[in-house]
């Protein structure tokens, strides 16, 4: 394992380089997000988010960068809050099979249970508790999420869908929320920007499309779960990049902790539209 950066916080990257995923046979880098508390309490466990799309969280890979370890110091140094941060590298040219629950999709989220949560757990100080483990992912890499919801509940209570590719397969994608089966208390993010269809130059489906699609998802997996969900619709960061994913990604963690105004409680779907740029307490 290596340090891939320190930070001035405390906080620190580390890569595990080239795991053995054996039901994909590749090999695959692994990055870990470690908080600037993380050495203060040797006893203490904490919350821990895994991301897809590893090589963009941390670093710019070619397409951008959601610069996680920037925000989520400037989180802790705001709210004293903090959590581990795993992201899994994506298959590059097999990234849409892997990230597709009836290609590869369900091989790969058998090496995540099988082969990575148990190498972090067992390096790190993650908390065990399903009630602290959340998985996330953007573009395909939410699409994926279902398969984790369809057979890894057990361990995972909450997911953040941060622009679904609702462009890729729809119908697919939407067969699969209607088997799902919500056995165990889980919590749902989803986001959308309004302008996703332009900045990505889709000719396949135009902007409207791509809302009235991911609020049709998010809407009927909040009936089928029955359980809190929030969807944030963006017409400020409107496009489907990982810039726009930055500036809502400490939504998501204060829905996943509770610890915003945005989270209501309510039974009905939760719907935030962003018009001015979010504030955290």
């Amino acid at each position: 394992m290596r340090l891939f950066r320190r930070n001035d916080s405390g906080s620190k990257v580390l890569i595990e380089d080239n795991m053995y995923l054996p039901h994909l046979d590749c090999e695959r880098n692994i990055w870990i997000y470690l908080p600037p508390n993380y050495n203060d309490n040797k006893k203490l466990r904490f919350p821990v988010l895994y991301m897809n799309d590893g090589q963009n969280l941390f670093d710019d890979s070619g397409s951008g960068s959601w610069e996680l370890d920037a925000r989520l110091d400037e989180y802790y140094a705001d709210t004293g809050l903090t959590q581990i941060i795993v992201g899994i590298d994506n298959g590059c040219e097999e990234r849409m099979a892997e990230y597709l629950p009836w290609d590869k999709g369900a091989a790969y989220a058998l090496d995540w249970r099988e082969t990575i949560y148990p190498f972090i757990c067992s390096k790190f100080r993650v908390s065990l508790n399903r009630d602290l483990t959340a998985f996330g992912g953007s573009s395909l890499g939410a699409t994926i999420l279902l398969e984790f919801i369809a057979n890894h509940q057990d361990l995972i209570r909450s997911y953040t869908f941060f622009s679904p590719a609702v462009e890729v397969e729809y119908e697919k994608t939407m067969e699969m929320v209607e088997q799902l089966s919500f056995d165990r208390h889980c919590k749902l993010y989803f986001d959308i920007g309004t302008g996703e269809s332009t900045s990505q130059e889709c000719e396949e489906l135009d902007d409207e499309g791509f809302v009235e699609r991911a609020v049709a998802m998010a809407r009927r997996m909040k009936e089928k779960s029955g359980m809190p969900s929030v969807l944030v619709l963006d017409k400020l960061n409107i496009e489907h990049s990982e810039d726009a994913w930055n500036t809502r990604f400490l939504m998501a963690v204060n829905w996943l902790k509770n610890e915003s105004n945005f989270y209501t409680g309510e039974e009905e779907l939760t719907e935030i539209v962003i018009e001015d740029e979010p504030q955290f307490d």
